[in-house]
């Protein structure tokens, strides 16, 4: 059975983690405790001493994932698998979203032309609206608006008649 233990280092309001796959072979209860089994059988070894004294005596998960031989584990009814082949790798700073407008029930100015596909919802990010120095407190809504409008029309390639945002 394969098993993933995802360990998180956090350092303020930010984090990261390294994910930690393992193939159990045997019936284990606790597999976290069956690998802390593991690290403290490799720390009474000459290469888990010397592992330990350089890490300033301290042994975490990544020292596990790092030193921890597989000829340990398996004493445990695991092993350790390496994963140099991801599926996908990502880096863990990329921003992946930030604040937008999400503007509903969108009707669509066509000139009478039948359009397919035409979205009814629309995602805008806020940079995209902001004016330099813009803060929510001083927004004019109705020049928001006109904005939204242009910047739809802009993207989809039809005007606007109405819209909401949420």
């Amino acid at each position: 059975m394969k098993m993933a233990i995802t360990a998180i280092e956090r350092d303020g309001i930010s984090f990261r983690s390294n994910v930690i796959i393992l193939d159990v072979f045997e019936k284990v209860d606790d597999i976290v405790e069956a690998c802390k089994e593991a690290a403290r059988e490799y720390l009474t070894t000459k290469d888990g001493v010397q592992d330990y004294a350089r890490n300033n005596e301290s042994f975490n998960w990544g020292d596990f994932i790092m030193d921890v031989p597989n000829s340990i584990c398996e004493k445990y009814g695991f092993r350790k698998e390496e994963n140099d082949n991801p599926d996908i790798i990502v880096e863990l700073d990329e921003q992946i979203a930030e604040p937008c407008f999400l503007v509903t029930n969108i009707e669509w100015d066509t000139d009478g032309e039948s359009v397919d596909n035409l979205p009814n919802d629309y995602y805008i990010p806020f940079t995209e609206m902001m004016k330099d120095g813009e803060t929510f407190d001083n927004i004019d809504i109705e020049e928001m608006k006109d904005r939204i409008a242009d910047y739809l029309s802009d993207e989809i390639g039809w005007c606007v008649k109405s819209f909401t945002i949420n």
